[in-house]
């Protein structure tokens, strides 16, 4: 029986299978258009960017969840451990990527990002929920819909990340992603926008404080459902003619893990994830804590990263198809490990915090964001083939939505533990912003002697 499969994992590893090569059993979709200027189809996938950004920005992966849950009665802890859940469930594509494959990406991704809104509709029901039955079962109540929602969102998201590998042209990569970028703020900014100003007039009207969040989690998710339906347009995403045994996928894993290049760029990436992570997860605190900024003005920031976000889309997009992933991206990096110079000065501005605030913020999304289009530039047009597309893909959410889950818990430990050099005149959060300097550096020299094909420099 050994001999039997090491048979089966070498045939494989050479791209036969009796008669054919793997890539004539499976071929690659003929695409109505590939050309510089886009195709016909990319506005379905505009429209489901657009509406997902929308619905987790202004619901579970927003500030305003946490707000939520705050008038729920959940203490810090508790949310804390709700919040948490998202970014570790992404290592369950490790496991689900052969499954996803065979359904096929197209329907995998239809059925698992279609029937998660149905859990945040749910989660509108959480105050009735904490009438009938108390905070514990309330708390239960909701760290079991988000759980089965991060489960759902990890095979949905694993299934479109190697499909978008099928229907976006190489050679516009960035552009596309540069203006699903732009078009993701502005929506996100609207809907905080109207978000904000239904708490705001809720209370002027006598509204429970969860009044207005669950208008959001009853209409967002019904709206973002169109996005999804959208998705069946786009070309692609079929199951293979042929199905792969699924131990071939685990051995596909190992060996994407067994590629230094890859290793490389993810560890690159890894920098870029653990400087968002930390400034998401601590600069809200900082300003509340340290440079004695009040909860509505934080929520006013996010404003100016969506802006920044605007603006990186724009001219990001553009510039790497233009000018290279690499060199933009290096660029990038360089103005990464500055930023936290301005983060680190920020109590001792005076009157003038709040405008350098809003720069920081606008800078951040500005930066990041071009980072983030450089990245999946460099891995989908200079590292993974077609033919291995699931696994490597499956490799690089499962760990970037690891590190997302550690950085965060590594910074706080670094507050923490900071915090009894306080008194001595030694900011807490010292250690956490020297971090990203660092990280943008490391990030610098990785992507400098990284290898990636022609179509991606």
């Amino acid at each position: 029986m050994s001999k039997v499969l090491l048979s089966i994992v070498k045939r494989e590893e050479l791209g036969l299978h009796g008669k054919y090569s793997y890539e004539e059993m499976n071929p690659t979709p003929e695409l109505p258009i590939r050309t510089t200027e886009g195709a016909p189809y990319i506005k379905w996938f505009y429209l489901q960017n657009t509406s997902n950004a929308a619905l987790i920005n202004c619901t579970l992966g927003g500030p305003l969840f946490s707000l939520y849950l705050g008038a729920l009665g959940l203490d810090a802890a508790r949310i804390g451990m709700v919040v948490s859940l998202f970014p570790f469930m992404q290592v369950l594509a490790l496991a689900s990527g052969g499954l996803v494959e065979r359904m096929g990406f197209r329907r995998a991704f239809v059925v698992f990002h279609g029937v998660r809104k149905f859990f945040v509709i749910a989660l509108a029901a959480a105050p009735w929920v904490l009438t009938m039955w108390g905070p514990t079962v309330a708390f239960g109540f909701v760290a079991a819909c988000v759980a089965v929602f991060g489960i759902l969102r990890s095979l949905g998201e694993t299934a479109i990340y190697p499909w978008m590998k099928e229907f976006i042209p190489d050679e516009c990569r960035g552009r596309v992603q540069g203006t699903a970028v732009v078009w993701s703020a502005i929506t996100t900014v609207l809907g905080m926008l109207l978000l904000s100003g239904l708490v705001h007039e809720g209370t002027k009207l006598g509204w429970r404080a969860a009044t207005p969040f669950q208008l959001a989690f009853v209409v967002l998710p019904l709206l973002a459902l169109c996005g999804v339906m959208g998705t069946s347009k786009l070309p692609g995403g079929h199951p293979p003619r042929r199905h792969k045994p699924l131990f071939l996928f685990f051995c596909g894993l190992k060996r994407a893990l067994r590629d230094a290049n890859f290793r490389r760029f993810l560890l690159g990436d890894a920098m870029i994830v653990g400087i968002s992570a930390l400034f998401v997860g601590l600069m809200p605190v900082y300003l509340l804590t340290v440079a004695a900024f009040d909860s509505a003005q934080i929520l006013l920031l996010g404003i100016a990263q969506m802006a920044g976000a605007v603006f990186s889309g724009y001219f990001n997009g553009r510039a790497v198809d233009r000018l290279g992933s690499r060199p933009v991206l290096l660029r990038i990096l360089v103005g990464f490990a500055l930023l936290p110079a301005l983060w680190l000065a920020l109590p001792s501005l005076g009157g003038w915090r709040i405008p350098v605030a809003y720069l920081v913020y606008f800078l951040f999304g500005f930066v990041y964001n071009g980072a983030a289009i450089a990245v999946v530039r460099i891995l989908y047009n200079g590292i993974v083939s077609q033919k291995r597309k699931t696994e490597y893909l499956a490799v690089r959410y499962a760990v970037s939505g690891a590190l997302a889950g550690f950085f965060p818990l590594l910074g706080g430990l670094s507050v923490c533990w900071m915090d009894s050099l306080a008194k001595h005149g030694v900011c807490s959060y010292l250690p956490a912003f020297l971090g990203c300097m660092l990280a943008s550096l490391i990030g610098v020299i990785v992507f400098r002697g990284i290898g990636v094909a022609s179509t991606a420099r």
